[in-house]
């Protein structure tokens, strides 16, 4: 009898490719002495003398700091298709200091291979990110860092916590400030494990993998046709447990154009 391969999950989800892995790997610097030593300097002044333009030196140093914070715990989020429907459809409150909640410090978002969307790397950081660049970054809030790489190299674009929705224009940032948007209604489930059917294989890189939005009664088909996120922004939404510990801004409901009196979700 013919042995069946078995389907990995990587034919179905986006990765970050492992050459982008292997760039940090490959430096055998731990993490903490690349911060401690502003290591990200050197590596754009590395890459400079190479020819790279700043820009591009930039991203390959932004990158590989992503990757060392997120080798620290290694959380993959997949992301599934009815989510993406979201992603791609929704708009967004324009409140010009609005806030998110993430799931984890460090992650790797993958999304569908028919989606196009290149695998991220997402990293919220200020301290870590100032002694890596031996700089200030200038203002009190803590800036969301999202890495990915494609066949021209090494991408990564930035934006404080509080200035999310002057990042909705961005390629590479969008999708992942919705889905940060999203998490933070509460409405969708996070669960741990990989997406698919046990026949088929884990991911090949390991790690903690968790599905988000694969639950399929959580999804009403109205919510399609004009789904939209508003910030809650008004103090009384803070004013009780577990709220009254969030930045005002950081809370979000979930709303469509047939809804009323939204109902407000959280994210604990």
């Amino acid at each position: 009898m013919t042995k069946i391969k078995k389907r990995i999950v990587d034919e179905f989800y986006n990765d970050i490719p492992d050459v982008a892995i292997g760039a940090f790997r490959n430096k055998r610097i731990p993490l903490s002495e690349m911060i401690e030593s502003g290591f990200g300097a050197h590596l754009i002044q590395e890459q400079r003398s190479q020819g790279a333009s700043y820009q591009n030196a930039r991203a390959y140093s932004d990158t590989i700091f992503s990757i060392g914070r997120y080798m620290q715990d290694r959380n993959n989020i997949f992301v599934s298709a009815d989510v993406l429907k979201i992603i791609n459809k929704a708009k967004l409150d324009n409140m010009p200091d609005a806030r998110v909640q993430l799931p984890f410090k460090s992650f790797k978002l993958r999304f569908p291979v028919e989606s196009k969307l290149q695998s991220a790397l997402v990293t919220v950081s200020r301290n870590s990110v100032e002694g890596y660049f031996r700089h200030s970054l200038g203002d009190s809030e803590p800036k969301i860092i999202v890495s990915s790489m494609n066949k021209n190299g090494f991408r990564c674009h930035s934006s404080p916590m509080d200035k999310i929705s002057q990042a909705l224009d961005n390629e590479l940032l969008s999708p992942v400030i919705k889905f940060c948007v999203l998490y933070s209604t509460g409405q969708i489930s996070m669960d741990s494990g990989h997406p698919l059917p046990t026949k088929y294989s884990k991911p090949k890189k390991g790690g903690k993998n968790w599905s988000f939005g694969f639950r399929k009664h959580e999804f009403d088909t109205e919510i399609f046709v004009r789904p939209h996120f508003r910030n809650l922004r008004d103090e009384r939404y803070y004013k009780k447990p577990p709220y009254d510990e969030w930045d005002i801004g950081s809370r979000w409901t979930f709303v469509t154009g047939s809804t009323k009196n939204a109902k407000s979700f959280s994210a604990l």
